[in-house]
């Protein structure tokens, strides 16, 4: 059952339970039983209701819960139809969501986004002149809340990963880190789920280009290969898929199961062409 049902029946019986309360349905039901002369069951009556709010109570549990319109959502999808955005923390993620949610630029640089966010929008490329209705997830940066990668990753059909342009230096090592966690992710290499690393800020004088950011990450992640492959010699495997070719250094084009893009863009300055194209492209 996918979410958007789960959460049609937790409706209905919100709206079940409200209309008992209001209308005072076992009231009505022992008059109707009075004035036929027929027993009217009201434990059935209210073991049915008890049933569908203990189910709505066991979706929202389990994480199945609608999380439209931008906010926050704990909703995991297989139907492949997600279009994840995700990065270190600081690049910029929920800022670029919250800008391409609204169409207006999203002023509040300090947000730290410490749940998913969610929204279904159209997505429109000037550039392709097409649009296309794209669901978003905005997933944390924060490394103890990644592991929410794996509630959306069987359901991703693609990935912006947002960089700091301007900060990549001192924080590259962090940052080949987490796209190393993206690129051996199972999930992500089964569904070939196409990359782009998207260097926000790119309109500050300080700004690194994409093409440089794309090449330093390149050996921060050949780094990372060679120390945890040599770990996993010593402990076992660990799960992760494989990054790159055996036998040569590291490069994005390696990638066989991902393609991986970088381009450029500015979340300040409304400027996202390249990854409103990319969403209509490959989201």
């Amino acid at each position: 059952m996918d979410a958007d049902t789960v959460d049609a029946v937790g409706q209905a019986a919100e709206v079940i339970v409200k209309t008992s309360n209001e209308f005072n349905v076992p009231g009505i039901l022992l008059a109707i039983g009075d004035a036929t002369g027929q027993p009217v069951n009201l434990v059935v009556f209210a073991l049915t209701i008890a049933t569908l709010f203990a189910f709505w109570v066991l979706t929202r549990c389990l994480g199945f819960g609608g999380g439209g319109g931008g906010g926050s959502s704990n909703t995991g999808s297989s139907s492949g139809d997600c279009v994840l955005i995700t990065g270190a923390c600081g690049g910029g993620k929920t800022a670029m969501f919250q800008t391409l949610r609204s169409g207006e630029v999203f002023l509040d640089r300090t947000v730290t986004s410490m749940d998913v966010n969610e929204a279904r929008i159209e997505v429109r490329s000037e550039k392709l002149g097409k649009s296309k209705r794209a669901r978003l997830v905005d997933l944390p940066g924060h490394p103890r809340l990644r592991a929410k990668l794996d509630r959306y990753a069987n359901g991703a059909k693609a990935i912006v990963f947002v960089v700091d342009a301007v900060d990549f230096t001192s924080q590259r090592r962090a940052v080949a880190e987490h796209l190393f966690e993206i690129l051996s992710h199972p999930a992500v290499q089964k569904r070939r789920c196409p990359i782009m690393i998207a260097c926000n800020k790119s309109e500050k004088i300080t700004a690194h280009p994409a093409d440089f950011v794309r090449k330093r990450l390149e050996k921060e992640i050949e780094a990372l290969r060679t120390t945890r492959g040599t770990l996993e010699d010593t402990v076992g495997e660990s799960g992760a898929g494989a990054v790159g070719l055996d036998g040569a250094e590291f490069a994005f084009e390696h990638q066989r199961s991902n393609k991986v893009d970088a381009a450029g863009c500015a979340v300040a300055g409304n400027d996202l062409e390249s990854v409103r194209e990319f969403i209509v492209r490959r989201g």
